[in-house]
């Protein structure tokens, strides 16, 4: 399917590059795929975030989406997961109605840490 879309795009970038007596070059980022957390990271970050912010707060029955992110290719080097902060009902983050929750950040730096340290613990 990947293959599929990589020649249309290139044949409209093409047929629309010749319709305006143009050129065109189309550049392609293979390397960017479907984020796939790993389940052992991602576990570690459930229970980690059920300290933080209690058990109930924590959504771990979403179901998949289809998702891609630059994230991904750090998920090909090394294990972990890419998670959500929610902060209430609204658009998502990259919407142009997005008004971000100020309320939320202490709760993210918290999380975020509490992260880190349990991890680096682990190594210890």
């Amino acid at each position: 399917v990947e293959q599929v879309i990589c020649d249309r795009m290139q044949a409209i970038c093409e047929g629309t590059a010749a319709a305006m007596g143009v050129k065109a070059r189309l550049v392609l980022a293979p390397d960017v795929r479907a984020t796939i957390n790993d389940p052992a990271c991602t576990e570690f970050a459930i229970r980690v975030a059920q300290d933080v912010v209690g058990a109930a707060c924590v959504i771990t029955d979403r179901a998949p989406y289809m998702a891609a992110d630059d994230f991904s290719v750090m998920l090909k080097l090394r294990p972990g997961t890419y998670l959500h902060l929610g902060q209430g009902r609204g658009p998502m983050v990259h919407e142009t109605t997005f008004h971000f929750n100020d309320d939320i950040a202490p709760i993210g730096a918290t999380l975020l840490g509490q992260l880190a340290e349990r991890s680096l613990a682990q190594l210890a």
